[in-house]
């Protein structure tokens, strides 16, 4: 079995829908690149 990394990042509340989604897609394509890296 495979062990999994879960990380966890806080956005608050105060933020409305679009502001959210956009650290979101910018910790998503961090990730991404992070991946890619790793299996170079």
């Amino acid at each position: 079995m495979n062990k999994a990394t879960i990380y966890y990042y806080d956005i608050g509340d105060y933020l409305n829908r679009e502001e959210k989604l956009e650290i979101i897609s910018t910790i998503n394509l961090s990730a991404k690149l992070a991946c890619t890296m790793q299996e170079q």
